[in-house]
Formats: structure tokens, C-alpha cells, sequence
């Protein structure tokens, strides 16, 4: 399949994946109290660590994209190794964790599980990605489907806690894993290569390089959560179900690496850089704007104490959009790099345009955690700590797009992107205008403001935008020609 359709399946699994974390996240809020909410978000934290030498499988992709076959079995030995060494330490620090950070450690044994299945899948889906974007998403279908079908069985039961929340999230891996080892089935069949596993695990030291930035960042949750507690933890991350709605905006642009792994062609790089912002924007910008415009009302829907947490939204959203233009300015200029591929030695790889994206990071934590910790020194309201967090953040997120952009203004046409940006906002603005007279604090009625806002957005943008109004006429073209 061709980069918008894979974009478009990425996308249609992201919204399929609000709406199913949203009833996910619903469950657990009303069945929560905000601090077992919190310990929720602090074991992610952990498992973050603990998953942390997943990052070799972004040369799993490049290989594997290039026809290394070998790529796949070579990832999987290095995941196994991995596994061990990640699982062996949980289990050891486990009670020292429970005891900090104030989570049961029954949980943490259940997030024990994860670790082998996260690694396995990390490889598998590299690689599959590599090949076929289209059915990696439908692989992240099924693991959302998975995981609502075991929480409604534990809702049936009457028993959603933490520890059964936990158990349905590793039912959704599950799912995904199964899926990812039979559509993958024939790469199995092919022996690891020494060559390969040293050549993923040498390039793999860029990787390495950037980590502490990665680890450093990672440790917001954990360090809130021990200064201020989990009720602040709380509404720092209850926010992530609608600003990552935001974030998913970029799925659109996942088919751009492969695209451009793919081919040399200058023609074909350009015209795909510029399709993947149009459809990040495209559904960014309204998204953003509406979560600017309904914040409260979205969280007033998973508790009514939620809804103070609305400008924590907002701040969570802008870094959002930001973040997904990031991403795809980053896959472009990694996907037009070819000193991996031309067996160049490392220190030429390192001055490369695949490091210096790497390094953004480091830029990110520079501007944006020394202010966290200002802020977790300074401020004591669990609340105002979440909002100022997310602040130290979204300046962070700013200063590496800064960045980004002037890197790619030689791939990009800045202008052009400000005047479609601009259209998209002419779109948004009704349409969220709309929703907020809906005033929706029901399901019922946030559904009813979705549905008329939407319909206005794209309306409107159908007038305005020829680019739009080309690609439904090409989708109608499909849907009739069947």
C-alpha cells in the first residue's frame, strides 16, 4: 500500500484507539481513586526502563526495509538476551520500587510479564513495519481490541482494580504478538546472522548515545510522584487520552520512512514529505483546537474531579501537534540519509543528518527539565505541579521543532505549509465554536459535538482546499471502482 493509505490506516487504528482507550480509561477512573490512577502511570514509568533496549529495533526497520531478511531472527536474538537482563533487575529491585514509589508489588509482578512480550513484539513489529506499514497497523488493532475484551470480562466480573486493569493491557500484547508472529512467519525460517546482529548492535551506539536524554526525561513521573505524590501524577497524565488524540495525527505520516527507504528519487522524497505534514495538519489543527475549546468537559467524562485538570490539557495538546510535526520532519530526514546504507564508518554516520536527529533529545531536556525540577522544588499544589510540568515541556517540544525546521528548509515550503495551516484554522474555529455550545458533559453529547464539528470542519476545508477536495474525489473513485 502507498504512504496515504498507510497513513490512513495508522490513523483509523489511532482513533479506534481513543475510542477504545477512552472506555479503557473510563473503567479504570470510575473503579480508581486518583492516587491507585497515579500508581498506574508510575508503573508505565518503570516499564519504560524496563523495556529501554528496544531502541536496537530502529535498525531492524532500516535493514529489514533494504531486504536484509536475516534482520528479523538477528533482532529476535538480541530481544531475548534483552529480556533477561531487564527482567532479571525488575525482579530484583522490585520490593525497593514498591516501597518508594508507593505501589503494590503484586503489580509489579504482573508488569514482570510485560517485559518479554513488549521486546518480542518491539522486533517483530519493526520489521513488519518495514515491509508492510499497512498490517503493522492492523496489528495495533488487534491489541486494542484485546485489551477492551478482557477489561469487559473483568467488568462482567465486577472486578476491575489496578492488578485486573494490568492483566488486560498484557491480554492486548498478547493479541498483537499472535498476529505479528504469523504475519511474519516466513522471516523465522531464516537463520540470525553474526554479521547482522553485530551490525544492528554497532549502529545501535547512536542509539545508545541519546538514552540518558531518554531516561533522564523519563523520570518526570517517578520524581513527581516521590516529591509531590500520585494525586499530582494523576493529573499529569489523565490528560494523555485526548492530547495523544492530537499526537495521533502523526500516524498519518508513518508510511514516510519505509516510502523513503525504498527509493533515491529526490522527486519522490519531496512530493512524499509535503503529502505527510498536509495530513498531519489536516487532522491536527482541528483536534488541537477543540481540545482547547472543551478541555474540562473531556475530563469531566472520566471523574468530575478531573475537569480542574483542563489547562493541563491544553498545554499537553500544543506539545502534541508539535511533537507529530517533529516526528515527520525527523522520519524526512532520515529517510533522505544514506550513509548507513553506503557501509560508511561510524564517525561518518555520526555527522550524519540519522545522529544529529537522534542528539534532538538532548536539546528537548536541556530547555524543558530544568524547569521541572524548579517546578517540583517549588510547587507543592499537585495541580498547579502537573500544569507547570506540562509547561517545562511544551518549551522543550518548541525549541527542537525550532530546530527541525531549519534543517528541512531545503525539503520544505515553509509558505505553502503556513497558508494550508491557515486554512485548516478557518475549518477549526466554527467547528469547535459548535462543540462548546454543546457544552457536552455526557458521553452522549460529546459524541453529538464530535459528529457536528467534524462535519463542519471538513466542509468547510473541502471548499477551501483543492488538495482535499482532489483526494476525495480519488477516495470516492476507490470506493465506487470497489
Amino acid at each position: 500500500m502507498g504512504l496515504k493509505t498507510s497513513g490512513l490506516l495508522f490513523y483509523a487504528e489511532r482513533i479506534y484507539s481513543t475510542v477504545v482507550g477512552f472506555l479503557f480509561i473510563l473503567l479504570v477512573t470510575r473503579n480508581l481513586s486518583p492516587e491507585e490512577f497515579g500508581a498506574w502511570s508510575v508503573l508505565s514509568s518503570i516499564l519504560t526502563y524496563a523495556c529501554l533496549a528496544t531502541f536496537t529495533n530502529y535498525w531492524v526497520t532500516r535493514l529489514r526495509a533494504r531486504g536484509v531478511v536475516e534482520a528479523t531472527s538477528s533482532g529476535l536474538v538480541l530481544s531475548l538476551i534483552f529480556t533477561l537482563v531487564s527482567a532479571g533487575a525488575l525482579l530484583v529491585l522490585m520490593d525497593r520500587i514498591a516501597i518508594e514509589f508507593s505501589v503494590p508489588a503484586s503489580s509489579l509482578f504482573i508488569i514482570l510479564f510485560y517485559v518479554p512480550v513488549i521486546y518480542l513484539n518491539s522486533t517483530i513489529y519493526a520489521s513488519l513495519y518495514a515491509v508492510s506499514p499497512s498490517r503493522a497497523a492492523i496489528s495495533e488493532f488487534l491489541f486494542e481490541t484485546g485489551k477492551i475484551v478482557v477489561a469487559g470480562a473483568f467488568w462482567l466480573a465486577g472486578r476491575i482494580t489496578l492488578n485486573t486493569a494490568l492483566l488486560a493491557v498484557l491480554g492486548g500484547h498478547i493479541s498483537q504478538f499472535l498476529y505479528l508472529f504469523a504475519s511474519m512467519r516466513r522471516d523465522f525460517t531464516v537463520r540470525p546472522r553474526k554479521e547482522v546482529v553485530r551490525k544492528i548492535l554497532s549502529l545501535s551506539i547512536f542509539n545508545v548515545l541519546t538514552q540518558p536524554a531518554s531516561l533522564i526525561a523519563s523520570l518526570d513521573v517517578p520524581l513527581i510522584s516521590y516529591v509531590i505524590g500520585n494525586l499530582a501524577v494523576a493529573y499529569y497524565t489523565v490528560v494523555n487520552t485526548f492530547s495523544n488524540l492530537v499526537a495521533y495525527s502523526y500516524v498519518l505520516a508513518r508510511g514516510l520512512l519505509p516510502t523513503m527507504l525504498q527509493t533515491d528519487e529526490e522527486r519522490v522524497h519531496l512530493r512524499s514529505i509535503e503529502e505527510s505534514l498536509r495530513l498531519v495538519l489536516l487532522l491536527g489543527v482541528p483536534s488541537l483546537v477543540g481540545v482547547l475549546f472543551l478541555a474540562p468537559n473531556l475530563l469531566y467524562l472520566f471523574r468530575p474531579e478531573y475537569a480542574v485538570a483542563g489547562d493541563v490539557l491544553r498545554l499537553a495538546s500544543f506539545s502534541a501537534l508539535i511533537g507529530g510535526l517533529s516526528g515527520a520532519l525527523g522520519d524526512a530526514l532520515q529517510g533522505v540519509e544514506r550513509a548507513d546504507v553506503e557501509g560508511k564508518p561510524l564517525r561518518e554516520i555520526a555527522r550524519s543528518r540519522i545522529f544529529k536527529v537522534f542528539m534532538l533529545g538532548y536539546l528537548r531536556l536541556a530547555v524543558g527539565f530544568p524547569i521541572l525540577i524548579g517546578v517540583v522544588t517549588a510547587v507543592r499544589d499537585p495541580l498547579g505541579a502537573a500544569l507547570f510540568a506540562r509547561g517545562a515541556w511544551l518549551m522543550g517540544d518548541i525549541a527542537v521543532l525550532i530546530v527541525l525546521a531549519i534543517w528541512t528548509r531545503k525539503l520544505v515550503d515553509y509558505r505553502k505549509m503556513g497558508a494550508i495551516v491557515l486554512k485548516y484554522l478557518v475549518g477549526s474555529l466554527p467547528a469547535a465554536i459548535v462543540a462548546w455550545l454543546i457544552n457536552p458533559l455526557k458521553i452522549r453529547e460529546a459524541l453529538l459535538a464530535v459528529t457536528l464539528a467534524g462535519a463542519i470542519y471538513f466542509a468547510i476545508v473541502y471548499l477551501l482546499d483543492s488538495w482535499f477536495r482532489r483526494h476525495v474525489a480519488m477516495l470516492f473513485s476507490r470506493l465506487k471502482k470497489g
